[in-house]
């Protein structure tokens, strides 16, 4: 109806290619409908308070530059360009900064626990083996566990060729200090 979305990454969303936006939208129309009616949306207090403090941003889609041109076709292939195609689109960057050196998260409550630091700076002697087992299991190399703020668990349903893209794009992203944009 033209209505903006709250708080629905769509600045994210915009750029997936028209291709994909295609087959996304006929994979929910090939779903069935539901009988029952979304509870009207509404912004609670805190929720209030980080727009007001600039740290959540109501009306992502008010970002889009309508004018720019639609994003080409990604080719899917094992490459860092692709890799950044799905970090794009995923979305990373809301968490992790621009750079994805990580640090505070914006909008997140004080005290939330940081975002990591996605550069080589960061991942140090990560392998593309502690990634893709990192995304699948929710472990890092130490054993220690991935906080779910963190949704690893939608990346655990890539395959292989989609993760090993963004570990190639994750590669070739200029190290930086955590928290360094």
């Amino acid at each position: 109806d033209g209505r903006p979305l709250w708080s629905m990454p769509t600045d994210d969303y915009n750029h997936l290619s028209d291709a994909d936006l295609g087959a996304l939208i006929a994979f929910l129309k090939s779903l069935p409908a539901t009988p029952a009616s979304l509870p009207a949306s509404q912004i609670r207090p805190l929720g209030r308070v980080l727009f007001v403090v600039g740290e959540f941003d109501l009306l992502p889609g008010e970002n889009i530059n309508r004018s720019a041109p639609r994003p080409a076709a990604a080719s899917v292939d094992l490459t860092p360009a692709y890799g950044q195609y799905l970090t794009t689109i995923a979305g990373c960057a809301g968490c992790h900064g621009p750079g994805l050196s990580g640090g505070a998260v914006p909008g997140a409550p004080r005290g939330a626990r940081a975002a990591a630091n996605l550069t080589n700076s960061g991942l140090g002697d990560w392998t593309q083996a502690d990634f893709l087992r990192a995304m699948r299991s929710g472990r890092r190399p130490d054993g220690s566990g991935i906080d779910l703020s963190m949704p690893w668990p939608y990346y655990a349903q890539m395959t292989d060729l989609e993760l090993e893209a963004i570990w190639q794009y994750l590669g070739v992203v200029p190290g930086r200090a955590t928290g360094t944009h």
